[in-house]
């Protein structure tokens, strides 16, 4: 009996023991399997924080990208002289350089007021138009003149149209040609400075 009773009792606490070890080994699962699905939502979280940081790093490449095009294009402009007010007597004074070191015959011209045409990234575009008269001995008079004027003016030249026509002789001249050119005198200003 006392063997019987003994064994009653190692049956209750290795049941107990059973039971227990069963119960924690199914809260173990349970807080494993919880864990789990916690961490990967917290990986899924890193992955959508990791695709959004890689996609703002590629915008800021991007950006980068066009900000050095643009400082590039900047730069070439400001090499050229084309940013600023217009130097209206400058030009004035180029063009009577270039007709009489190229011993030019007739030259008359003139510029209109300068007007806005637009502009983006902070810069506004002006133009002034230019219709130019010229007599010419030949074509090249025109080339060369519009060549130099281009090297030697602080603004960009957009030559819109020239007609050119045979003359006909006379004592009083020694032209073969005349030339009417429409010319714009663009440049550049940084918008909001203020006009000197």
């Amino acid at each position: 009996m006392k063997a019987g009773a003994t064994m009653l009792q190692r049956s209750r606490r290795n049941l107990a023991l059973f039971l227990a070890l069963g119960c924690s080994g199914f809260a173990a699962a349970i807080a494993s399997s919880y864990l789990l699905r916690q961490a990967r939502h917290e990986q899924s979280q890193a992955f959508t924080q990791l695709n959004d940081i890689q996609g703002k790093l590629a915008q800021a490449r991007d950006e980068r990208q066009e900000l050095m095009r643009m400082l590039t294009l900047y730069q070439d402009i400001a090499a050229h002289g084309f940013i600023g007010n217009e130097h209206r007597f400058d030009w004035v004074e180029q063009i009577r350089k270039i007709r009489t070191q190229r011993k030019l015959l007739d030259i008359q011209y003139e510029l209109a007021p300068q007007q806005s045409i637009g502009g983006k990234s902070g810069m506004e575009i002006f133009a002034s138009n230019m219709k130019l008269h010229m007599q010419l001995l030949h074509e090249e008079d025109l080339l060369n003149f519009i060549g130099d004027l281009r090297g030697a003016v602080p603004a960009y030249l957009r030559i819109r149209g020239c007609n050119i026509e045979r003359i006909e002789p006379a004592a009083s001249t020694v032209a073969q040609l005349k030339a009417e050119c429409s010319i714009d005198w663009i440049t550049y200003r940084i918008r909001n400075a203020s006009a000197s």
